[in-house]
């Protein structure tokens, strides 16, 4: 700071100066314009007047002897002397007047008149004020025709130019005085941009001598673009950016050495050419202190700013001078926003009080502490918590402040604290759900848990009943005391409960509820009589899963409920949900489990129950043990004992089928049957039946078997079953024998045919024997079955219909049969009508649809909902219009006809593109069999 001022003075020294040399300079100029001019009149007499009247100089006319003959106003000024004081006499007598040597003023005038030529001289000239002036009289001869008339004096004041040039004089040796003697480099620059002047301090600074460097580009020891780099700084005026400021830059020794300088810059006119002076100071120390400073200044910013703790800076009163990245982060406001802000406004805290804290500790260290827990808002007025550290900053009153935002510290604190309790609280619920005698018992105990917990004095626990109303199964103590409607007509007010009210709404609206005045809600239906008044009520629904089953109601804490007294209860009421219910379960298992073994005690059948887990078996009943030929004791002793006794022939499908339900789960096949060698050798026949017991969840956690001495009805089914197949052999050798002998008939009707010339009559034979052909088909495909009581009907269309070509021979030459047969089961009673009717059909296509032409049948067997149709028809010349099916007597319609009505169905006559029957049969299960 010193060492800018002193350079603003000398500055300002230098322009001083500077004006003073230019008003000298002004001066002296305009004076000798004067003396100039006055050369040119002399002589010239029409100029006399204007030059005698205005001339600011002090003018004498003589005689050629020595007498004054006229002079002009400045010398009445200077004298003090009337005009008739002075005109004719003689000038000697006005020494005061011409002042200096009177004889030297003789002289000149002698001189003059002779025609010599006289020069001007300097005179002295006290004036009547008393101030000296000194005065050049300039003699001037005037002439008149070459003849010397008068002498005309014109005396000049220099008193004010000399005294400039002595001022000039004495301020240039100041100049140079101070310049030379500065510690700054001075310097002289020309418009050329040249160094005209060079001090001492800048030969020090720069190590060139004032000859080295004189006449040199001011570059040479600027290392950059001068006029570029100050831009203006060459121009006279100086740009008012430049004048007089500082610029920093770099220079550069002789040695070529740079260095840090501060440059600045003024300029004025010097014999009417512009000079520029710069002044250098080497400012190299300054700024490795400046660096210095920058880089302590950086290096504390950023620990300032990475802490990576919220700080500040507050002043005496609180106000917050600076803040970190963080500090904003943590209070969510800008630093623009804070800083100049009071830090009370974002506190909760008496922060006052921590400040004088602050104050006395200044005082003495041990009387206040260093670390304060303070209660602030954020930008979104969130009350937060934080651990502020105060520290004093020496030699100033502000105060750093640390601020570490414990909010969540705290939340897990208390969140550690009530997660202390709910697990005390899990211990002590499930502890006595062991121990507790029956569901009321431990609900008791869950409410007393929760109150506990929250400190409440009132509560409840209600379930759903299957009406969907509720039912209490616990109350607290103090409402029994003082609830006395309650002892009155206990059973009537504490079942069945409407969904109404406020301890209600948990139930309705799925999920729970806080009411800080339950009087005044709009839910609420009001107390009885004598019931303990509600302060506040925290309602809370007990779900299993997803399912609510109840509702925990608290009430009447000394504080308001909370988030976090919410979040307690709901965790805990799961735990209680899933106890009070297993309790339930629990109960009724036990009554459940009384009434399975009263029933197992009582049942034939042998019945037993293993644990998954464990694989033991539980229980078996007497009958199990008589049907085994084995010992309660010895089945739990070795739960695979019944395996040991398996005949060796069902050991390992019986072995696989246990693995499959056992290991795999795996219930498809839930029924087994095999035999087993009991103690006395007897072998028996078991038949069993396993099924899987679960839990809620789905998982298997039992299995539970039935087991029966099935001997007896093995037995019977093996005598059934050889009658069967001895009565199936039977039935298979009277179908066999029955197509022999249709096979026989048709044989017999082929021979016959021969001797018969009649066309007509021969047709009657080949139809019959058709017709026997189509039946002893029948019959062939029920003795080649597998079951002899249905024949495949589709099957048998196709082996028909090729049959029926073959018999035809040349009539049924270029005659194609096309079939779409789907799979029909039909037994011998249904197959043999409809195995004519379809040989009536082709066999009549075959003779009269084609004239010989030759042609097409389809032949279709399909199933609908409720039977199956057979469609048959052609593309030859169609059955005439006027014949009609219901009244024909041809012997094939007939029997078309006839076999129809026999099976129940329909047939339809479609003429269309030639023609085709249409035949519907419903289905019965006496004709029908195995349609899938």
């Amino acid at each position: 700071m010193d060492e800018d001022k002193t350079k603003k003075q000398l500055i300002l020294e230098i322009n001083s100066m500077r004006e003073e040399l230019d008003h000298l300079k002004s001066d002296i100029h305009f004076k000798g314009e004067n003396m100039d001019l006055c050369r040119p009149l002399t002589g010239k007499e029409e100029l006399y007047n204007v030059l005698f009247k205005h001339s600011q100089d002090y003018v004498f006319i003589l005689g050629l002897d020595g007498n004054i003959i006229d002079f002009n106003y400045e010398v009445e000024k200077i004298g003090g002397l009337n005009r008739h004081e002075i005109v004719g006499k003689h000038f000697s007598e006005f020494k005061e007047i011409l002042g200096g040597d009177i004889s030297k003023h003789k002289r000149f005038l002698e001189d003059l008149i002779r025609g010599e030529s006289v020069t001007p001289f300097d005179s002295d000239f006290v004036s009547t004020t008393g101030k000296k002036h000194i005065m050049k009289l300039i003699p001037v001869p005037i002439e008149k025709n070459g003849n010397l008339r008068s002498i005309m004096v014109i005396m000049r004041d220099l008193t004010d130019y000399v005294e400039s040039m002595n001022a000039l004089s004495e301020s240039e040796e100041k100049f140079r005085s101070l310049v030379e003697s500065a510690s700054d480099a001075i310097i002289l620059i020309n418009k050329e941009g040249n160094i005209t002047l060079w001090n001492e301090s800048a030969s020090n600074m720069f190590g060139f001598s004032e000859n080295e460097i004189i006449g040199s580009p001011i570059e040479r020891i600027i290392p950059e673009d001068y006029s570029k780099f100050h831009e203006g700084s060459l121009s006279y005026p100086i740009n008012c950016e430049v004048e007089g400021k500082t610029f920093e830059g770099l220079g550069i020794k002789k040695n070529g050495e740079t260095f840090s300088i501060d440059v600045s810059h003024t300029s004025w006119l010097m014999k009417g050419e512009p000079v520029f002076c710069t002044i250098i100071r080497d400012v190299s120390r300054r700024k490795k202190a400046e660096n210095e400073l920058i880089g302590s200044q950086k290096k504390y910013k950023t620990i300032f700013e990475n802490t990576g703790t919220a700080m500040c800076i507050v002043e005496k009163d609180g106000t917050i001078s600076l803040t970190n990245t963080e500090f904003t982060k943590t209070m969510g406001y800008s630093a623009d926003y804070l800083e100049g802000a009071n830090l009370k406004k974002f506190t909760k805290t008496n922060f006052r009080k921590i400040m004088d804290y602050q104050r006395l500790k200044s005082l003495n260290p041990d009387t206040a502490p260093v670390k304060y827990e303070l209660n602030f808002f954020d930008s979104k007025k969130t009350l937060k918590t934080a651990m502020l550290n105060i520290a004093g900053i020496p030699g100033t009153d502000k105060t750093l402040i640390s601020l570490l935002d414990i909010t969540e510290l705290k939340k897990s604190e208390q969140k550690i604290v009530n997660q202390n309790k709910i697990l005390n609280g899990f211990n002590k619920i499930f502890k006595c759900a062991l121990s507790s005698k029956n569901q009321e018992e431990l609900a008791k105990i869950c409410l007393n848990t929760c109150e506990e917990i929250t400190e409440s004095k009132l509560g409840f626990i209600q379930l759903l009943n299957k009406r969907g109303n509720l039912d209490f199964v616990a109350l607290s103590d103090p409402a029994w005391e003082v609830s006395k409607f309650l002892k009155n007509d206990k059973e009537f007010l504490m079942k069945d409960l409407k969904l109404q009210g406020i301890y209600a709404r948990p139930v309705v609206e799925e999920k729970s509820i806080i009411v800080k005045d339950p009087s005044s809600h709009p839910n609420s239906i009001g107390l009885p009589k004598g019931h303990f008044p509600l302060e506040c009520f925290l309602g809370v629904p007990l779900k299993r899963g997803n399912k609510i089953i109840g509702v925990i109601g608290l009430a009447n804490k000394k504080e308001d409920y909370g988030h976090d007294d919410v979040e307690t209860v709901e965790k805990l009421s799961n735990a209680i949900a899933e106890v009070l219910t297993l309790k339930h379960a629990e109960e009724k298992l036990i009554k459940s489990q009384e009434k399975f073994r009263q029933m197992a005690e009582n049942v034939e059948e042998g019945v037993w129950i293993s644990d998954v887990g464990s694989k033991n078996t539980m229980y078996v009943n007497p009958a199990y043990e008589k049907i085994f030929g084995l010992s309660k004791e010895s089945i739990h002793k070795n739960p695979g004992s019944w395996m040991d006794i398996l005949h060796h022939d069902d050991v390992e499908r019986v072995s696989k089928h246990a693995y499959r339900i056992f290991h795999k789960h795996e219930f498809e096949q839930k029924r087994i049957e095999y035999r087993i060698i009991r103690s006395d050798g007897s072998i028996r026949w078991i038949q069993s039946q396993i099924s899987p017991i679960k839990n809620e969840n789905g998982e298997i956690i039992r299995f539970v078997g039935v087991t029966d001495d099935v001997t007896e009805r093995v037995l019977a089914e093996e005598k059934i079953q050889k009658s069967l197949e001895e009565k199936e052999l039977l039935l298979k050798e009277i179908h066999h024998r029955v197509k022999n002998n249709m096979q026989i008939v048709s044989s017999l009707l082929n021979l016959q045919s021969r001797y018969i010339d009649d066309e007509e009559a021969y047709a009657v034979f080949k139809e019959s024997q058709n017709r026997v052909k189509s039946m002893a088909l029948v019959h062939e495909k029920l003795y080649r079955s597998t079951d002899l009581a249905s024949v495949n009907f589709g099957e048998y269309v196709r082996s028909l219909s090729k049959e029926l070509l073959i018999s035809y021979g040349s009539r049924s030459n270029n005659v194609a049969i096309k079939t779409d047969l789907d799979d029909v089961f039909l037994n011998a009673d249904t197959a043999i009508p409809c195995g004519l009717i379809v040989t009536e059909i082709i066999s009549n296509s075959i003779k009269y649809a084609f004239d010989g032409e030759g042609g097409e049948i389809c032949v279709g067997l399909h199933r609908y909902n409720g039977g199956f149709e057979i469609l048959i028809g052609d593309n030859g010349v169609g059955i005439p219009e006027d014949m009609d099916l219901e009244n024909t007597e041809t012997l094939g319609l007939l029997l078309i006809n006839s076999l129809t009505s026999q099976i129940d169905g329909e047939v339809e006559l479609l003429r269309k593109g030639g023609t085709s029957f249409r035949i519907k049969i419903p289905l019965n299960e006496d004709i029908i069999l195995n349609n899938c």
